[in-house]
């Protein structure tokens, strides 16, 4: 063999033990303990996922997945998102606890007077919103709450009203509101008082001044008041019959009661005769 190409041999040998030898090296160095990352096998897209980086091979990936799906089952309720369809929304409403329809509500209205049509529209309104029974009935606590501070409110409005003018117009109070009154319901009408008297407003002294100062431009001859000391066989003074009409279960749409309706008129008929209107 010539001696030329035993020196190239003997390189190639060489260099096939340094690689072999590095090999090596390298396999003992991942039996030592320093494996290659299992994320290494992972698209590229995937690889540089930070949440992968707690996990320190595959079975505690596995493990992750499976305690998640566990408690996902557990429970129950996936909440929707924007892109959700109205079936999934419908389904999460009825996991958490929304009545089957509107009327499956049950509120606590105790001490207070319902207006069927209002409650039928709240009802059907809670239940669009996909309202819990608790939900509802938080929001229904609150409107009756409402409801009664505002009756309150006017009451007290109303009963100082009512002593201001006393005041003011002395033994001429029940004469002068009786003009008001008149005037009110024959320059504007019925409509417009109900108004009044719906929002509060009929309570404002303003609104009271300005009815009588109404009734003194159209003119004494417009109105026949009669005996001011007179009242109705009833005892239905104007004092009583405006409390009657400040009371909610006259005013308010939401607790109005028919009955209560009924009596008031039948006591503004009997006030309106007794002062000869």
């Amino acid at each position: 063999m010539p001696e030329e190409n035993q020196n190239q041999n003997s390189q190639n040998y060489s260099e096939e033990e340094q690689n072999q030898g590095q090999n090596e090296s390298h396999t003992a160095q991942d039996q030592a303990g320093n494996p290659p990352s299992w994320r290494e096998t992972l698209p590229p897209e995937l690889k540089a996922e930070k949440t992968f980086e707690k996990f320190n091979d595959v079975p505690s990936l596995a493990k992750s997945y499976l305690e998640a799906q566990r408690a996902i089952s557990k429970k129950g309720v996936i909440l929707p998102t924007e892109k959700s369809t109205p079936e999934e929304w419908n389904n999460y409403y009825k996991e958490i606890g929304r009545p089957e329809t509107p009327d499956g509500y049950k509120l606590n209205n105790e001490g207070v007077t319902i207006d069927e049509n209002l409650n039928k529209f709240a009802l059907s309104m809670f239940h669009e919103a996909g309202l819990t029974n608790k939900q509802a009935d938080l929001i229904n606590s609150k409107w009756n709450e409402m409801q009664k501070s505002n009756a309150a409110q006017n009451e007290k409005i109303r009963a100082k009203v009512t002593a201001d003018f006393k005041k003011e117009w002395g033994n001429n109070f029940d004469t002068n509101l009786k003009k008001a009154d008149d005037a009110g319901h024959r320059v504007f009408g019925k409509s417009f008082m109900d108004a009044l008297m719906a929002t509060g407003m009929n309570n404002h002294p303003d609104v009271i001044k300005g009815l009588y100062k109404l009734s003194s431009i159209i003119g004494e001859h417009s109105f026949n008041t009669g005996n001011s000391n007179r009242t109705a066989q009833q005892g239905v003074t104007w004092e009583k019959l405006l409390s009657m009409k400040a009371d909610p279960k006259y005013w308010d749409p939401s607790r109005r009661d028919p009955a209560f309706v009924k009596e008031v008129e039948a006591a503004n008929i009997e006030y309106a005769e007794s002062k000869g209107a």
